[in-house]
């Protein structure tokens, strides 16, 4: 690992960077978006200031990994280590970060995904499948290399808008804007549930959707069954907690439930399996269609595809990752 005749440097004030600045002589911690005059004792630097010369530590994983990689060679660069390396090479140092534990999961995970990759319905979902279950597997960042960050263009693919959906059941709406995209490809819908229990979230999507027809705004999370739980956080941030935050309110899927043809999407920061849970009648309804981020735990890739696998033997299964990180990626089940 970090070659000691070298200056080393850390890209990314990330949940790495104090374990990095523990484990290594680190001269300085670049962050071109900070203030702050140091981080752990280490002074913060622009990346114009370091060396290129030097050995830098990649720590960037969620969605833009890859492509920091990539502006870190085209800067001049050329002794990058992706953290993922580090991981690999004193992995005890690193128990509970995102990246080691996702590894962990997909270690016990691996050869049933494999298996399950047989099923998804065509070939770009088998290949993306496939490197992200490398990716997590092995943490080399070669494995997200032909992936774009699409962030934006998550779950509407044209295998999900040439089916007639009539209803959005949104789940972690965020802002509204995947509610909106559905209204534009569907002008004929019939209605949008959208959930949301961030009240400083709700103000965007009522600003979001403030025109459109037939939505409905329900301040909730879903789940498994019908109650309150306490939720705290705010953006992309929000999630459900054991202590503390603000108490929301429980829907299920179920409680929407309808027989026209309905498109449920979740994205809810680690709570997919509850809200499907929540869904034993809508799951068997071949009306139904289902985009889910299956990415938030370390185990969501399989228990979400097998529960989708098992629920309607009618539907087709794809999956698609938008980001050249971890993060990011959808099961279909239409």
């Amino acid at each position: 690992m970090p070659n000691t005749n070298k200056a080393t440097y850390i890209f990314g004030n990330t949940e790495y960077t104090p374990i990095l600045c523990r484990l290594f002589d680190v001269d300085g911690i670049v962050d071109d978006f900070s203030d702050a005059e140091s981080f752990y004792g280490v002074p913060r630097l622009k990346l114009s200031d370091i060396p290129f010369d030097c050995l830098i530590i990649n720590t960037v994983n969620n969605s833009r990994a890859y492509q920091v990689q990539v502006l870190l060679v085209e800067a001049g660069f050329s002794d990058i280590r992706f953290i993922g390396d580090v991981i690999n090479a004193f992995p005890e140092s690193f128990n509970g970060t995102l990246l080691k534990t996702a590894q962990d999961g997909m270690k016990a995970d691996y050869s049933k995904l494999i298996k399950l990759c047989e099923l998804l319905e065509d070939n770009i979902s088998r290949i993306e499948f496939k490197a992200i279950l490398d990716f997590r597997l092995t943490l080399k960042i070669e494995h997200l290399s032909s992936f774009k960050v699409k962030i934006d263009e998550q779950y509407f693919e044209p295998f999900v808008t040439e089916i007639d959906f009539e209803n959005l059941i949104d789940g972690g709406a965020y802002d509204g804007a995947d509610s909106k995209r559905f209204t534009l490809l569907f002008p004929k819908y019939n209605e949008v549930f959208l959930l949301e229990p961030s009240d400083a979230n709700i103000l965007k999507v009522k600003r979001t959707l403030a025109d459109l027809r037939d939505v409905t705004i329900i301040p909730a999370c879903l789940g498994e069954s019908e109650g309150t739980v306490q939720f705290s956080g705010e953006g992309t941030a929000a999630k459900i907690v054991d202590t503390g935050g603000q108490t929301v309110l429980i829907k299920t899927i179920d409680s929407f439930y309808s027989q026209r043809k309905t498109l449920v999407k979740l994205d809810i920061e680690g709570a997919e399996m509850s809200a499907l849970r929540g869904a034993p009648r809508s799951l068997v309804d071949e009306n139904y269609g289902f985009a889910i981020s299956a990415y938030h735990l370390a185990d969501d890739l399989l228990n979400i595809l097998e529960i989708l696998r098992d629920s309607c033997k009618s539907r087709k299964l794809y999956f698609r990752h938008y980001s050249g990180g971890l993060c990011e990626s959808v099961l279909f089940a239409l």
